[in-house]
């Protein structure tokens, strides 16, 4: 996984601050599932490797919800370990050039197709959030928290979270998680040798769970 700061330029030291925290964020939300852990390489972008199986939508949706934090474009890639690493910062490259800002590719042509077509729903659904939605689908999603939680930490009744979860559309955004982690699994699954090769010399076209939202 590689991820780039957008308009980094434009705010520096936010920027700064932003990366120091986020490789201890992404760190906690991927747990037993990391094999390297998040650094920060090349000024404004961080790289890590988590385990095949491991979800990559819940990190990249934690630190979409960070208080303070700034848009970032991701790149993940499988892949071992020896060549996922510069397929990914090359694909980073390719969506500053596309204005795009999530690629996940499996190797599968027609799994990283569907990928292409269906990752920006996370980013939507993500963007449109109110503020409020965000603090309170950081609280769920994220740290795992229930509704009745969230409802005492922020001293407000369990139907101000409840109308807040449903306008905040996070129960679609917790089901396209998870559709989109079992497509790249099935992506990863359907690699061959041969698309393997392909995809490690960047032929393959590119194609981005959490648990229920309980109350």
């Amino acid at each position: 996984m590689c991820a780039d700061v957008v308009g980094s330029r434009r705010a520096p030291e936010r920027t700064a601050a932003f990366l120091d925290r986020l490789p201890s964020v992404l760190a906690a939300v991927v747990g037993p599932g990391l094999v390297r852990p998040f650094v920060a390489i090349r000024g404004d972008e961080v790289e890590g490797l988590i385990a095949p199986d491991t979800d990559p939508f819940r990190p990249i949706v934690a630190a979409a919800l960070e208080p303070e934090g700034q848009p970032l474009r991701w790149a993940v890639v499988a892949g071992d370990r020896s060549t996922a690493p510069a397929r990914a910062a090359a694909e980073i490259a390719r969506l500053k050039a596309r204005s795009e800002q999530l690629v996940v590719i499996t190797g599968d042509t027609l799994a990283d197709r569907l990928l292409l077509d269906l990752v920006p729903v996370v980013g939507a659904l993500v963007d449109d959030m109110t503020p409020h939605q965000r603090d309170i689908a950081r609280r769920i999603l994220v740290e795992g928290r229930r509704q009745a939680e969230v409802a005492a930490e922020l001293r407000v009744s369990r139907a101000t979270i409840s109308v807040a979860v449903g306008r905040g559309r996070l129960r679609d955004l917790e089901r396209a998680m998870r559709g989109l982690h079992g497509l790249l699994l099935a992506g990863m699954a359907a690699v061959g040798p041969d698309e393997q090769r392909r995809a490690r010399a960047g032929a393959v076209e590119p194609g981005v769970s959490s648990g229920a939202i309980a109350t």
